[in-house]
């Protein structure tokens, strides 16, 4: 048979037994066909839960149940074009689950690991070779059911449950704060009643026995002589001492002494009786009201024992006609300061191993120990101001303060 004879004109001539035949090929309509597609099988994990079957019409369904915690769902369908299938492309969506369709491939499986409880409808189209898509989808509804642990009882039930173990936990929590504390404060008390135990003790016995020890060696020496009535006169004289101090310790670690007021009035009695002795006037400067707050006592006894010792170097080494003391109290700071008009001097010319400079040193020291400062001025001819500042934590307010 003879080929056919293609013309510029695109027209193609064929010779036949009749003569010449011409076909135009741009006078052919051209057909739009559209790929019909069919859903085929569903499955959940490795069970089939639904497959098509064109010749049993009792497999057409309109919807299906899942099982409880479905997962793997596949679904299966394909479109019928012979010509060319490898040019099939698809596209699906879930109604309820997709907002939009899926980018067209050629995979004739849609596969879901997992899908949340719920009622949907699964759809698919199908777009031919020449590049129409079907004007119909095909669909099937279906129902994932909730597991148990997915259903609104049982998350209201495991809400109760948490905000009870919750509730419970802080329960026992502030239970075992509150028995923690309870141990502390009985700890405390118990650490209260011993220290007042010990004063008591302390005054009653020892304190007691100087007194007497004094008070012999005081009448002994009326009916001595001279010479030997100056050893019961230093006896008199250190018992009395002791005394003062055992005053002082057991003042420092009795419990009912563990205010800021009771500190103050201590260093000011204790100020006018030590300077009185020393024949020394003493001007006071004291705030009229202070806050009911605890003192802890080795701060108490430091700071007591600091003053002593700033007391006890203006009367031996000052020369000094009037001490001055001011006692402050702000932003939880106990300021004292202490002033002379005595002959001063330089902390340069003061010997690294003499009294004085131990006692400045032992100033310092007792400050330091308990978080305090210690600071001294002092110029020749100009006197000397010694301060001393103690910041109190954490002020705990006393009953009925």
């Amino acid at each position: 048979m003879a080929k056919p004879v293609k013309t510029p004109d695109g027209k193609l001539w064929f010779p036949t037994a009749d003569g010449l035949v011409m076909a135009d090929p741009g006078t052919i309509p051209k057909t739009m066909e559209t790929a019909p597609v069919y859903l085929e099988e569903v499955w959940v994990g490795k069970q089939r839960v639904w497959s098509f079957n064109p010749l049993n019409p009792s497999s057409v369904k309109t919807s299906l149940a899942f099982p409880r915690g479905a997962r793997d769902i596949d679904f299966r369908y394909t479109a019928l074009d012979y010509s060319a299938p490898e040019r099939v492309r698809f596209k699906h969506k879930i109604d309820g689950l997709d907002e939009d369709w899926s980018p067209p491939d050629a995979t004739r499986t849609a596969h879901f690991q997992r899908i949340p409880p719920g009622s949907y409808r699964f759809r698919v189209q199908s777009c031919s070779r020449d590049g129409v898509w079907s004007a119909a989808d095909s669909s099937i509804a279906f129902t994932v059911p909730a597991s148990f642990w997915e259903t609104v009882w049982f998350r209201a039930g495991a809400g109760a449950i948490a905000v009870s173990a919750v509730a419970l936990l802080l329960a026992w929590r502030e239970r075992h704060e509150a028995r923690r504390k309870l141990r502390e404060l009985e700890r405390e008390q118990a650490l209260e009643r011993e220290r007042a135990r010990i004063a008591r003790d302390i005054h009653d016995e020892v304190g007691a026995g100087l007194t007497e020890v004094a008070l012999l060696s005081e009448l002994a020496q009326a009916g001595m002589e001279q010479p030997e009535r100056k050893y019961l006169d230093d006896i008199f004289k250190t018992a009395h001492n002791l005394t003062r101090s055992l005053d002082e310790i057991v003042w420092s670690i009795n419990p009912a002494n563990d205010t800021l007021e009771k500190l103050v009035s201590y260093l000011v009695e204790f100020s006018q009786d030590f300077l009185a002795t020393a024949s020394l006037p003493c001007r006071l400067e004291v705030p009229t009201e202070l806050p009911s707050i605890t003192v802890a006592s080795t701060m108490r006894h430091q700071i007591c024992l600091a003053v002593k010792e700033t007391l006890n170097n203006t009367v031996k080494h000052a020369r000094a006609s009037e001490v001055r003391m001011e006692i402050g109290w702000a932003q939880r700071t106990l300021r004292i300061v202490i002033k002379d008009n005595g002959q001063g001097f330089k902390r340069t010319t003061v010997s690294n191993s003499g009294a004085a400079c131990n006692g400045l040193n032992n100033i310092e020291n007792r400050m330091h120990e308990i978080g305090g400062g210690c600071e001294l001025q002092s110029c020749v001819g100009e006197g000397t101001c010694t301060t001393l500042s103690l910041e109190i934590p954490d002020p705990i307010k006393r009953p009925g303060g």
